[in-house]
Order: structure tokens, then C-alpha cells, then sequence
């Protein structure tokens, strides 16, 4: 595996769930499963709220990812938002080896009914 295609790590739990993240609590019977970037979608979505409703989470290494979809959100209605997928671009800029506050502040600033 190329590590940097390397998103995040589960502990003990193949599914993408956000509980599971690797963390420094490994005991020698645990097992890591390595998420790994997949296939690029875009996607578009009308901010008709304040926030779209995810939370964002960054892996340290430039990739931000979708840690949670808030139920009844613009992200959940759209159906297009899903947890860990990475968030590479925003328009035309690159969100590559950003860290999730810039990524969110700059979804923040999106202006309602774009």
C-alpha cells in the first residue's frame, strides 16, 4: 500500500465508523484496518443552511475526510455526503494538505444559496 493513499485507520472493525478510529490505545491481539483513498465523485450541493451538516476530521498528512453527517442536514438530504469520504476540492481549490479547521472554516464561508 502507497501510505500516502492512507486515510485513516480502524481498530478492530473493517466499516468506516468513526469510533474505531486508530488512537494509541493498541493491545497486541487488536487488529488495524487501513482505509485507503478511493474513486473521486463530484458533487454539488445548494447551502441552504448556515452549515451543510458534516463534521470534518483530518488525518495529520493533508487528508481531510467526513467524520459524521448530521441527520436532516443539506449534506444528509443530498445523499451524496458520506462518512470518510476525503474532501478534495472546493470549487477550484485544492483542499489537499489542508487540516480540517481551514476545510471547515472555508465550508463556513460559503454564502447561504450558493
Amino acid at each position: 500500500i502507497d501510505i500516502r493513499t492512507i486515510m485513516f485507520c480502524t481498530l478492530n472493525t473493517p466499516k468506516i465508523d468513526m469510533r474505531y478510529l486508530l488512537s494509541g490505545l493498541v493491545v497486541y491481539n487488536d487488529f488495524i484496518f487501513v482505509h485507503v483513498q478511493g474513486m473521486v465523485r463530484q458533487i454539488s450541493v445548494k447551502k441552504d443552511e448556515k452549515a451543510i451538516g458534516i463534521t470534518i476530521t483530518d488525518n495529520g498528512m493533508g487528508c481531510c475526510f467526513i467524520k459524521r453527517v448530521k441527520a436532516g442536514s443539506v449534506a444528509e438530504k443530498s445523499g451524496n455526503f458520506h462518512v470518510g469520504d476525503q474532501l478534495v476540492k472546493l470549487g477550484e481549490m485544492s483542499l489537499v494538505g489542508s487540516r480540517h479547521y481551514a476545510v471547515a472554516a472555508k465550508l463556513r464561508d460559503i454564502p447561504i444559496g450558493s
